[in-house]
This record gives C-alpha cells, sequence and structure tokens, in this order.
C-alpha cells in the first residue's frame, strides 16, 4: 500500500502548469506567466490534498514558496524565457521527490532536478567560470547519483525490496548497512554538507547570482526531507553535521568574494540541520524543521538584495557604502546576515538556540559545544560584511567604477522591480518579529513533526 502516492494534486497540477508554460513559451515569454500560475499551485495543494500540518505537505509547500521567490527574483529583460520552465521542473522534482515512497522514483526525481541544474548552472554562455561550475556540477553529480544506484542494488539484494516502508522494516545486515552509506554519502553531496561539499564555493562562484539563489535553497529541501523519511545512519549525518560546521566556519574566513562566503555559510547551515536530524527524537527534528524554516526565509532576504545591488565582480567590498546609497536596502541585509550569525533578537538566534538546546538536553554535548563555538566564529565574516556596508568610506576602484558605470549614476536608483520588494519587505518582517511571539511556529512545526512518528497516536 502506497502511504504517500507520488501523484498528489499538487505535482500533477504544477506537471500540468509546466506543459502549459513550455507551450506558451513557444511563441513569448514565460516568466509572468510561470510566476502567475505558480503562484496558484499552493491554493490548489490547501484545498485538494491531505492536510497541510504533516510532514510531506509542510515541505512540499516550503518548496513552493520558495520556488515562487526564485521566480520573482528574475530579471524580466535579461533571462530568458527557457529559464522559468527550468525552474517549475526542478520545483517539480522536488514534490516528486519528497512524495516518493520506493528508491526508484527518490533516484527518478534527483535526477530531473539535478539535470535541470546543471543547465542552469551553466546557462551563462559567455562566461568560462560558468562552464566550468556547470562542468563541476555535472560530474559530481553523475558521480553522487552512481553512488545511490550502488546503494540501490546493495539494499536490494540484502532484502529484496525497494519500498520505504518494508526497508525499515527489515532486519539489519551488512549489505543494508553498505547501502545506506552509500545513500547518505549521496545525499550529503547533494546538499554540499561536508567533507563532500568541495563543489559547492565554485559552482556558486560560477553560476548566475539568480541560479546560485536557487541552488542554495530549493534543491536542499527535498534532499533533506527525504533523508529524514529514509532514516539514514544516525552516526554519519552526525559526523557530517559536526564536519559541516568546522568547515563552513573557517572556510568562509578569508573568502573575498560574496558568493563564495554564502557557500560556506550554507554549509555551516547544513551542519546545524544534520545534527537534529541525527539526535532523531522529535524535539530534535522540530529543532530541524525550525532551522530550515529560517533557513528559507533569511537566504531569500540575502539573495533578494543581493540581487538587487548586483555587484559586478561579486566582491565583498563592492558592498562599501551601500548604506549611504541605499539605507534600508543596507539595514535589510544586515538583518539578514545578523540573523544568519545568530544575533539576538532575530530568528536566526531562536533556531540556533533551539538545535543546541536540544543536543544538550539529549546527552550530545560535545556537539553542542562545537555548535556553540563555531557559531561564534562564523559571527566574526557576517559582521566584517556589516562593517564594510556602514562603515568602510567609498574609496575602492571597484566601487567607484560600478557606481559610474550605472545607467542611473547609484546602486540606489538600480530598477528593483515590485515583486523584489515584497520579498524584502516579507522576508524581513518575519526575520525581525517570529521571536516577539514564537509560539505559533513552535507549534506548527511540533504538529508537521508529530505526522512522523504515528505510533504515538
Amino acid at each position: 500500500m502506497w502511504v504517500h502516492s507520488p501523484w498528489h494534486t499538487m505535482e500533477l497540477t504544477l506537471g500540468l502548469i509546466t506543459l502549459t508554460v513550455l507551450t506558451y513559451g513557444l511563441k513569448a515569454p514565460t516568466l509572468r506567466v510561470a510566476i502567475l500560475l505558480a503562484g496558484t499551485v499552493g491554493a490548489a495543494g490547501l484545498l485538494a490534498v491531505s492536510p497541510l500540518l504533516c510532514w510531506t505537505q509542510a515541505i512540499k509547500m516550503l518548496v513552493m514558496l520558495s520556488g515562487l521567490a526564485i521566480l520573482c527574483m528574475l530579471n524580466h529583460r535579461t533571462s530568458h524565457r527557457t529559464s522559468s520552465l527550468l525552474i517549475l521542473l526542478v520545483i517539480l522534482g522536488n514534490l516528486l521527490l519528497i512524495g516518493a515512497t520506493n528508491l526508484i522514483s527518490i533516484y527518478l526525481a534527483l535526477e530531473m532536478q539535478t539535470l535541470c541544474m546543471f543547465i542552469l548552472v551553466a546557462y551563462n554562455k559567455n562566461s568560462l567560470l560558468s562552464a566550468e561550475a556547470g562542468l563541476k556540477y555535472f560530474v559530481l553529480g553523475a558521480l553522487s547519483s552512481g553512488l545511490f544506484l550502488f546503494g540501490c542494488a546493495l539494499i536490494y539484494g540484502s532484502t529484496g525490496e525497494l519500498e520505504l516502508q518494508f526497508i525499515r522494516m527489515c532486519t539489519v545486515s551488512y549489505g543494508t548497512l553498505a547501502g545506506k552509506c552509500l545513500i547518505t554519502i549521496s545525499l550529503l553531496f547533494k546538499v554540499s554538507a561536508a567533507p563532500f561539499h568541495m563543489w559547492a564555493p565554485d559552482v556558486y562562484e560560477g553560476a548566475p547570482t539568480w541560479v546560485t539563489a536557487l541552488l542554495s535553497i530549493v534543491p536542499k529541501l527535498g534532499v533533506l526531507a527525504i533523508i529524514v523519511q529514509i532514516g539514514l545512519n544516525d552516526m554519519g549525518l552526525l559526523i557530517a553535521g559536526l564536519i559541516s560546521l568546522i568547515v563552513g566556519a573557517i572556510g568562509a574566513l578569508n573568502q573575498t568574494r560574496i558568493k563564495r562566503l554564502l557557500a560556506y555559510s550554507g554549509i555551516s547551515h547544513m551542519g546545524f540541520v544534520l545534527l537534529g536530524i541525527a539526535i532523531g527524537s522529535i524535539e530534535s527534528l522540530q529543532a530541524s524543521l525550525m532551522y530550515i524554516g529560517a533557513y528559507v526565509i533569511t537566504q531569500i532576504l540575502l539573495w533578494s538584495v543581493v540581487l538587487i545591488i548586483s555587484p559586478k565582480r561579486d566582491m565583498i567590498i563592492e558592498f562599501s557604502g551601500v548604506s549611504r546609497l541605499n539605507p534600508m536596502l543596507a539595514l535589510a541585509l544586515a538583518a539578514g546576515l545578523l540573523s544568519t550569525a545568530g544575533i539576538p533578537p532575530l530568528i536566526g538566534f531562536l533556531t540556533k538556540w533551539y538545535v543546541i538546546l536540544v543536543a544538550v538536553g539529549q546527552g550530545y554535548y560535545i556537539s553542542a559545544l562545537t555548535a556553540l563555538i563555531c557559531s561564534v566564529i562564523a559571527g566574526v565574516y557576517y559582521l566584517r560584511l556589516v562593517k564594510i556596508m556602514f562603515y568602510q568610506p567609498l574609496s575602492a576602484p571597484l566601487v567607484i567604477t560600478n557606481i559610474l558605470n550605472s545607467p542611473r549614476g547609484s546602486v540606489a536608483l538600480e530598477e528593483t522591480g515590485s515583486f523584489k520588494a515584497i520579498l524584502i519587505g516579507a522576508s524581513l518582517y518575519l526575520v525581525l518579529t517570529i521571536i516577539v511571539c514564537p509560539s505559533l511556529f513552535f507549534k506548527l512545526t511540533h504538529l508537521i513533526v508529530l505526522d512522523l512518528f504515528p505510533c504515538i497516536f
């Protein structure tokens, strides 16, 4: 019996939307149509599928909202009509991945989103860095896919089953353990968790900025959801989480480019999420889900501001003096960075505090201490960027060249678009206000995580 059929109404609706956009795109640009159509899928899902307060439906809605935010980040003038179609396919792949109930459907959904992301990463045909990033992403994606298939073969040879519910109930054998380890490594590649993170900084730097924003949010949501649903090796996830915390904190200290800095920041965030998943209790999974929600909100805020500022060479020094060119934009970026660093009273502090509190409560004292120390170290490079924005004068040649070459003479006068303004306003509101009354946030995540433990009822 299929507990969660992958062909829910939400997936079917998005598939129909994708075909509609493909047909319409033969004659006209698709961005506006994609945004309007994709925005209706969330409401359709709420009305036509099972209640939202369950694990799969909650993650699906989070994927849909994140994908819609990425569509809003696109530039109507420079984005090609096929980009919105590829983004919709990535969203569809994630929805199918989250609803998958056997290893083969998981593999097919992973390949669907990986191939689309490979095209998007190499989207800039005139950039050698983009081509290099696309090649690295393709090669390492093929490697992780091979490991996943080899793990599936070992599990099938040991148990004779590919359904997730039967694999969880099967007796533990060496073949099953080896297969789960290979699948764990494959999925850790997808979320850029250390020590399988080597592709992330180069791919983030070479891809177009809006593709980097997509890569840092949407594909990770589906993979993290399936890591929880499969029930992988807890010790392996814990070790990967701790290594990710250390690598993410130390690796970004000497970075001079904003994309590489945010790449290492994402590695550190995956460490916190994996730490909660590895502990495996209701409270720890709730802490991980809360952290995922806060991560999505802050990433949307950060990438929206970065896309508006549009540094020519992605150098951190190009953000100097932004507070004098556009104070509100600088305040929004500073709030996102401080929240990511875990500074109270922002949402990032609440989620990091809860993950560390749960780790201490479950007896993971060394892991909690490591997370705390790495969070303090990571705060250094976030504060450094805030210092550059507010206190560094407009004296760098790159900044002067950027301003003089701007068609309107100032970063503050660059066309932002109503969509990006809405994204910044909504995400900034959530970053600032959730901690004022967090009870609703706690209650929703608790009810969603309880869906993973039906035996409690």
